[in-house]
């Protein structure tokens, strides 16, 4: 395995690639209107490429040596995700700070979890 740092042309298929992930994760405790909202706001393509643009935001990808991602580490956990934020601890993450999450028009709470590499 090997991490590296996303960059535009990487913007298509992480917009897919987060959507999935994001939805399978979190699609269950979350109602679907609100959910399909959200995913259609936050993983556009042009969304996706804005943020690997900018320079105060950087997305890892874990990607297997012939290149097929495994998933990119950007750890944000859902103040309510109890079994992740177990995980994370026990992997040597440790929580460094919030942020506000609006989810379709629901606000919620993040903490952002952090591993010294």
């Amino acid at each position: 395995m090997r991490i590296r740092t996303a960059d535009v042309h990487d913007a298509a298929e992480l917009s897919v690639f987060a959507a999935r992930l994001f939805f399978e994760t979190f699609g269950a405790a979350n109602p679907p209107e609100t959910m399909q909202r959200y995913l259609r706001a936050t993983f556009r393509e042009e969304k996706q490429r804005a943020e690997l643009e900018s320079v105060d935001h950087a997305i890892y990808l874990a990607e297997t040596e012939a290149g097929r991602w495994l998933g990119f580490l950007h750890l944000c956990v859902w103040e309510q995700n109890a079994r992740a934020k177990a995980f994370y601890a026990k992997e040597g993450f440790r929580p460094i700070g919030e942020q506000r999450f609006d989810l379709g028009g629901d606000l919620q709470r993040d903490e952002v979890w952090m591993l010294r590499l």
